[in-house]
């Protein structure tokens, strides 16, 4: 399949975002799923058509007490290779999303219990782009989960 070809197949199921690169040099089709008018998933495509592990999954939110006003909620990023940049993009590309839709007021996510592991790179990771991260602790000082927020 020529790259031409899959561009058009691509746009036949995504809506394309841009073409953009990560830290290796990696180039990639940034897509996005829609469901009605609000993304769902936001998804790196490699650009010689294979497909690519990376992607965030959001869900979008009306503030309960303003029907004007949304929040998006970054449900899960999903990265196989580490510190690379493709979580940056993916970033990138809800940041430029988000600002395009003036409804659009805050982005939140939880960061949970199972991330232990890495709490430190992703507290690292969300600060980077501008989140305010928060972390709860037990008993004995250790960090069991948190969130993180940044008004737009």
């Amino acid at each position: 399949m020529s790259g031409l070809e899959y561009l058009n197949e691509l746009k036949s199921h995504y809506t394309v975002l841009g073409e953009d690169e990560n830290d290796k040099g990696e180039l990639f089709y940034v897509c996005a799923i829609k469901y009605k008018e609000d993304y769902t998933t936001i998804i790196l495509k490699d650009i010689d058509c294979l497909q690519h592990p990376s992607k965030m999954n959001i869900i979008t939110e009306w503030y309960p007490d303003d029907k004007s006003k949304k929040i998006l909620k970054i449900a899960d990023i999903l990265t196989v290779e580490k510190n690379i940049g493709n979580g940056s993009l993916l970033m990138k590309y809800l940041f430029q999303y988000a600002n395009e839709n003036k409804n659009m007021k805050k982005i939140t996510g939880i960061i949970s219990m199972l991330d232990k592991d890495h709490f430190d790179r992703l507290e690292h990771f969300y600060e980077k782009h501008g989140f305010n991260v928060v972390f709860y602790t037990n008993s004995e000082g250790e960090r069991t989960g948190g969130y993180i927020e940044k008004e737009l």
